[in-house]
């Protein structure tokens, strides 16, 4: 399914800024598909109400996501980095 001529892609952790409406994590998902990612898992923390999404990103649209003003944090998944899909 995956071509060879797809930018490189790696998983993210990226933590919203606490107490994200629905519709500003729904915005974020979309947001993530809509640059060729993938969300894989969405879950949230208490305290602070944060929500994460681990989310396969193409390197082209890291810098975007990171930028968006509604992420606190974004980083790379340190478990899966060393194995490589």
């Amino acid at each position: 399914m995956f071509s060879n001529n797809k930018p490189h892609t790696r998983e993210y952790v990226i933590k919203m800024k606490p107490h994200a409406s629905d519709e500003d994590i729904k915005k974020m998902r979309d947001e993530i598909v809509s640059k060729g990612g993938e969300v894989c898992q969405e879950y949230k923390v208490y305290p602070p109400d944060q929500a994460v999404k681990c989310a396969f990103l193409p390197d082209t649209c890291v810098d975007d996501i990171r930028n968006n003003p509604k992420v606190e944090e974004m980083s790379v998944d340190a478990v899966t980095e060393g194995h490589k899909k």
